[in-house]
């Protein structure tokens, strides 16, 4: 199969929300300074309500502080569920473990992948509350080009952090835990 034919049987992506208005965008012009203020009130929102597609505030300064990059983005992806039963378009094959695309050294490193998006396994494990869940499901849904909010070099950059220093700093003294990352990126899916 093509990868044509590939991206033609996928769901299409929703239409992007518009995010901006017009106070946002007269911050944004005050200058370098106010920048600093709007991507913590972005990420703040991004994290408190779940309402706005949005990217964490270290993807927007990553960008040049573009606005226009977080107001033309989409959060359009498909649930960790959804990948579950998706495995024909994954980058990958559907028996890989965890680890072999996210490494880690903790217990879900040998957890094959389809397990952990579909929330649990054979023998009842649960994985639902996993950070590792999102990660996987933002991932496939970067490839597919639903979710352009962040990129794959920021998503690894998350989990690379949470792994290594046990927080994800979006931006200077700001810092995520493994669960307000799950929050942050269960808000680029639906359903």
């Amino acid at each position: 199969m093509s990868t044509e034919q590939q991206a033609h049987d996928l769901p299409p992506a929703p239409a992007p929300a518009p995010v901006a208005n017009a106070g946002r965008r007269r911050l944004g012009k005050v200058g370098i300074g106010a920048a600093g203020v709007l991507l913590t009130l972005e990420s703040r929102v991004a994290m408190a309500t779940n309402p706005q597609c949005v990217a964490p505030s270290a993807a927007a300064l990553s960008h040049g502080g573009n606005s226009n990059y977080v107001e033309d983005g989409r959060c359009g992806g498909l649930s960790p569920e959804k990948w579950s039963t998706l495995s024909k378009f994954w980058p990958c094959s559907d028996q890989i473990k965890f680890g072999a695309l996210f490494p880690c050294t903790d217990k879900y490193a040998k957890v094959k992948l389809i397990d952990i998006l579909r929330g649990y396994d054979e023998r009842g494990n649960n994985y639902r509350n996993y950070v590792g869940r999102a990660v996987a499901a933002t991932y496939f849904n970067i490839v597919a080009g639903k979710v352009t909010v962040l990129d794959e070099k920021t998503l690894f950059k998350m989990w690379r952090d949470l792994q290594e220093k046990k927080y994800y700093s979006p931006m200077p003294k700001v810092q995520w835990t493994a669960s307000e990352v799950r929050g942050y990126l269960e808000t680029t899916y639906f359903g």
